[in-house]
């Protein structure tokens, strides 16, 4: 069978390109969902508790306001003042910030490039349809493919909301790697149709503002390398503990030797089994029987160095165990009496 022309190999990368872009799309779009189903979840909890804490402070406003009317009733400086301070306080809630309701205006063209996009997919998915249907070519069956996966990325964000740098990156490599295919076409009309579809990409990705990324305001807590080299420092190289550090630190070594031997072990086992099956089939039995004994022996080897890796480990663990529990305990009982009063071990709310 022969191998498929240069030209209809590029065209078909280029459209694996594409779609792998309307992959990563579905991706982004569960990715999102997911975000937004546990963000409502927070501010369901959050709303019922600002409900209560809002219904405390209206009562309370009520409360300030009747009393301060009914104990000024003879002063009317104070009436004034107490008014001016409500509406003082109105004034300032329906107050905005300018800055916020102030949106980044962009020009009428680049408000029209996502329905100019999808219309000049639409066009060129029908062109190049037709002219495979026409002219048979494998070729433009693939052009084609790249274009659908354009006009289904199209459909599905025609708002642009998931239009990032690395879906840019794959749509202008998808329409670079189609120009390269074009040029081994013999068709005019469908190279025109390619550098069409080229400078669309190129015009999209460059001149379409970026989405907007919403600021995060509660950051995840990381562990610092330091933190992360203390936790796990025990494990590969413990302090004194029952046993004395240098037997500590001497299983830990017994333990990575153990485990090079039955690794090295299992590499050569099947080597010698590979010349003794040489061996058997040249009729030489004397050195078959020697490198089958060879594999039995490095496979019981292989057996032995791990069952002895478990066995000294088991004590490097315990002694990892004992000196992060002794570090934990250190570590609270040196926290101020403050933490240990404003700690809320257990708070569901």
């Amino acid at each position: 069978m022969d191998a498929p022309p240069t030209d209809i190999l590029i065209a078909g990368f280029a459209a694996t390109v594409n779609l792998f872009r309307v992959c990563l799309d579905f991706i982004l779009e569960a990715y999102e969902r997911d975000d937004e189903a546990s963000g409502s979840k927070g501010s369901k909890r959050s709303h019922g508790r600002g409900m209560e804490k809002g219904k405390s402070a209206y009562g309370s406003v009520k409360a300030k306001d009747s009393g301060s009317v009914s104990v000024v009733s003879g002063n009317a400086t104070t009436i004034t003042e107490a008014t001016s301070l409500i509406s003082g306080a109105d004034v300032e809630s329906a107050k905005e910030d300018p800055e916020e309701s102030k949106e980044p205006q962009s020009s009428g063209f680049v408000e029209k490039l996502p329905k100019l996009s999808l219309l000049v997919h639409c066009l060129l998915l029908l062109f190049f349809s037709l002219h495979r249907f026409l002219s048979k070519s494998s070729l433009l069956q693939n052009v084609a493919l790249t274009v659908l996966a354009g006009l289904v990325f199209n459909l599905r964000d025609s708002k642009r909301e998931r239009f990032s740098f690395t879906n840019r990156v794959l749509y202008v490599s998808s329409a670079v790697i189609l120009f390269v295919a074009g040029t081994l076409m013999k068709s005019v009309s469908g190279m025109i149709a390619i550098i069409i579809y080229c400078v669309l990409a190129v015009t999209e990705s460059w001149l379409y503002p970026y989405p907007k990324k919403e600021m995060k305001t509660k950051k995840k807590a990381t562990l610092s390398r330091e933190s992360i080299i203390i936790l796990l420092k025990p494990y590969f190289w413990p302090d004194a503990t029952t046993n004395s550090a240098l037997l500590n630190r001497v299983l830990v070594i017994l333990t990575w030797v153990c485990v090079l031997g039955s690794k090295g072990s299992n590499l050569v086992a099947p080597v010698m089994l590979g010349k003794a099956s040489t061996a058997l089939a040249k009729f030489n039995y004397g050195e078959a029987i020697q490198n089958s004994i060879y594999y039995v022996i490095l496979s019981f080897f292989s057996k032995l160095f791990k069952e002895g890796q478990s066995l000294l480990y088991l004590k490097v663990a315990q002694a990892a165990f004992i000196q992060l529990s002794e570090k934990t305990f250190h570590h609270i009982h040196t926290l101020s009496l403050d933490w240990h009063l404003k700690k809320k071990l257990g708070d569901g709310k």
